[in-house]
């Protein structure tokens, strides 16, 4: 069995937003269900308009958090993850900047993923002797075509 609660509260103030969820997540057989604790994900942003409306703005941060637990080690020869209680995984803020932006028809998103990589240590690892993504930046288009 496994007991989550789930709380989500968005805060809007004029262009700001503030958009929080927090779970508490919790198992009765530790010994063949691991998972953290907490997880919390929040993003603050600014919307708006820049160059007399002709330009939708979109900027601000994410930030996603996990407490540590022992997290699934993964076999790569056999393809499958295992219970384990050598190393915790965990415990460390995965931070994001983006900016986005529309004209007319076409979407720019620009994203600098893992802004705290090298920051706070090389500790952070998606399961245990894997570590994540270092710090990326990304850039992507859509852009719709009509006839």
């Amino acid at each position: 069995n496994v007991m989550r609660i789930d709380l989500m509260k968005n805060v809007t103030w004029k262009k700001f937003h503030l958009d929080n969820m927090v779970v508490y997540q919790k198992t009765d057989h530790e010994d063949v269900l691991r998972l953290p604790e907490f997880i919390l994900r929040h993003s603050i942003y600014f919307t708006g308009q820049w160059f007399r409306k002709a330009m939708e703005v979109n900027y601000g941060a994410d930030v996603f958090y996990f407490s540590s637990f022992f997290g699934d080690a993964y076999m790569p020869a056999s393809g499958m993850y295992y219970l384990q209680n050598e190393k915790k995984i965990g415990n460390y803020p995965f931070v994001d900047l983006f900016f986005n932006f529309k004209i007319n028809r076409a979407k720019v998103f620009l994203k600098m993923e893992h802004v705290a990589a090298g920051f706070i240590g090389n500790q952070f690892y998606t399961t245990p002797h894997y570590p994540g993504n270092d710090r990326q930046f990304r850039v992507g288009i859509s852009w719709k075509f009509f006839d």
